[in-house]
């Protein structure tokens, strides 16, 4: 079974080599399997419960791992750190997504990259709720749907994972998220659009990546991106 970090080998063969931040580790999956192959990688998470338990599973897998309790608007690093950025179903639970974006910036190498899973707000089906058509409607009725649904989560842990309420959590649009992450100073491209278009060349191919990029206006519940930092300062 593929894993997150065999995806990213598709696109950065190299990763391996980099230097890796895991911003949002959450239960250390990652972490785990960076250092399982080899890789040296370093954790932040802001639940002390996520870092326990990421420990605890490190030592199962027979690798010690490093985690710091941090929030992605304040990283704990000095400015160009890190050639890769790992930020998966992160962005949507953090308090301020552009400050988040901008600490990313700084703390990246010129040239390094970053991989970013972004809810689409227009989805067909909700990735966090699992209900259909749910991203369509205003939040208050949306919120509403999911008191008749039962569907509420547990909001108790908000202050220690971030953001889970759906009317409160950050949704965007490609357009939006695209337009947030030039605005740091990121060039911005979307993943899946990248292996479909290297596939080759042709008329096929091209035919195929129009309908992706009509199909992911409402189709796709997220969008996966690679953002990657060429200059030395974000723009203002």
């Amino acid at each position: 079974m593929s894993t997150h970090l065999d995806h990213l080998k598709e696109w950065r063969p190299g990763i391996l080599k980099d230097k890796i931040l895991d911003l949002g580790s959450g239960r250390g999956s990652f972490l785990i399997d960076v250092k399982k192959q080899g890789g040296n990688a370093i954790g932040i998470e802001t639940s002390k419960s996520y870092i326990e338990l990421s420990h605890t599973r490190a030592k199962e897998a027979g690798v010690l791992i490093e985690v710091k309790k941090a929030v992605g608007e304040h990283l704990p690093f000095p400015n160009n750190q890190f050639d890769f950025v790992n930020m998966a179903e992160v962005i949507e639970h953090v308090e301020n997504p552009e400050a988040v974006l901008r600490e990313t910036y700084r703390v990246l190498n010129t040239g390094g990259a970053v991989y970013m899973s972004v809810p689409n707000r227009f989805g067909m089906r909700d990735q966090h709720y699992g209900i259909y058509g749910i991203n369509w409607m205003p939040r208050w009725l949306a919120m509403r749907l999911l008191t008749l649904f039962g569907s509420h989560k547990d909001y108790s842990t908000e202050k220690e994972i971030g953001f889970q309420r759906l009317d409160s959590m950050h949704y965007f649009t490609l357009g939006d998220i695209t337009r947030l992450c030039k605005k740091v100073g990121f060039e911005c491209d979307d993943i899946r659009l990248l292996k479909i278009q290297a596939k080759n060349p042709s008329v096929k191919n091209k035919l195929v990546s129009l309908a992706y990029k009509i199909a992911r206006i409402f189709y796709f519940d997220s969008f996966h991106l690679k953002l990657q930092k060429i200059t030395s300062s974000a723009s203002n």
